[in-house]
């Protein structure tokens, strides 16, 4: 999955040239006890990943990514979602998409599939897309299950609204 999200958002970054930069900062719940584990940057993206602190990301229990496209704000929000239900569609068994609140400026969507189509591989994800003053901003939380309970999407919709721009 996570290869998946990282080559269309490079193709999408290859159209972004400005230096800006501004994000969101998130306050996760303590219990996961996420730590960042992988942050990149380059002249038109930056990419952060979280996963508990003593887990690896080949075997981790909760993940939380952010990406976010320098100078993207022009991105659409349908754009970035078609597309990405498009490819979870062609790629899983039971695809299921919950679109969980839209503002104008953000988007809080859900992906829940029973596995992967080339493995059994489980995983679900809430999406947080918003926009910066310059910047297209992709946040994700996921778990290695087939569907996310009312508990733990009512918690990160909380999470994500709860959210600081940064710039």
């Amino acid at each position: 999955m996570k290869k998946i999200f990282l080559f269309h958002f490079l193709l999408l970054s290859l159209f972004m040239f400005s230096q800006a930069s501004d994000s969101i900062t998130i306050k996760f719940p303590a219990k996961y006890n996420l730590e960042l584990k992988n942050n990149q940057k380059n002249d038109s993206q930056i990419l952060k990943e979280w996963i508990p602190k003593k887990e690896t990301f080949e075997n981790y229990s909760i993940i939380a990514t952010q990406l976010v496209i320098k100078n993207g704000v022009d991105i659409p929000f349908d754009l970035f979602k078609d597309k990405m239900i498009d490819d979870m569609k062609n790629k899983t068994i039971n695809f299921k998409y919950t679109e969980l609140q839209r503002a104008d400026n953000s988007l809080i969507f859900k992906c829940e599939a029973d596995s992967y189509k080339d493995n059994n591989e489980k995983e679900s994800q809430i999406y947080f897309l918003t926009k910066g003053k310059k910047n297209f901003i992709i946040n994700i939380v996921a778990l290695k299950q087939s569907s996310l309970s009312k508990e733990f999407t009512d918690e990160w919709l909380k999470v994500f609204n709860d959210s600081r721009s940064v710039e």
